[in-house]
């Protein structure tokens, strides 16, 4: 929950992920009812923007058919409105999100939050990456297009850029319980309450 990941401005997160789970959150900073932005796979097998415990409109596609598929959410504060995008294709868009804001919690990749385990992913995520700012249409095709591992480092938005994490393949190359944060924040994540802790798959996008 370093600082670089709070506010109540402009988001994107962006991932690869392959699963056929539903009831799974992807990318949250929600523990219980309190928290700030989270993306969630819900019962439709679709796409649902969280913040607190308002939800938005869901996507148009569904997103668990055990492909990778590349997922994208922007939140635009300003506009009070949420964004989906799948395979670099917009996908869907709630243009009167509200919630209560309440960012004190922990940014975690693939579960609600820590010890949750109703929630917790079964699947692959890679790639994930955290912006501050709304990224345009565009800009998330560019991501989708350049595939995995695109080098958020190196384009025109590296400087908004809050977080990456190659999920095994970035500096920890396959080996240890630490997801490297490969921005310039150190945001280095770790493994919690894994199926089998340290086990990185080869299966990539």
């Amino acid at each position: 929950n370093d600082s670089s990941l709070q506010g109540e401005s402009d988001k994107t997160y962006a991932l690869w992920v392959k699963t056929e789970d539903s009831g799974v959150y992807l990318m949250s900073k929600r523990t219980g009812t309190p928290g700030a932005l989270s993306l969630f796979i819900n019962g439709s097998n679709k796409l649902t923007a969280y913040i607190a415990g308002t939800g938005s409109s869901m996507s148009n596609t569904v997103v668990n058919d055990g492909l990778w598929h590349h997922i994208a959410i922007v939140y635009d504060n300003s506009a009070n409105s949420v964004f989906f995008y799948v395979d670099g294709v917009a996908d869907g868009s709630d243009t009167s999100f509200t919630g209560t804001w309440n960012d004190t919690t922990k940014l975690h990749i693939g579960v609600r939050g820590a010890g949750d385990v109703s929630h917790h992913l079964v699947g692959s995520i890679s790639d994930a990456v955290a912006y501050e700012g709304a990224l345009s249409a565009n800009e998330i095709k560019t991501i989708y297009n350049g595939r995995e591992p695109f080098n958020h480092m190196d384009w025109s938005q590296s400087g908004n850029l809050r977080g990456w994490w190659r999920m095994g393949d970035g500096i920890e190359n396959g080996s240890g319980l630490t997801i490297y944060d490969m921005s310039a924040n150190s945001n280095n994540g770790s493994m919690e309450a894994m199926e089998n802790p340290g086990d990185y798959s080869g299966d990539t996008p």
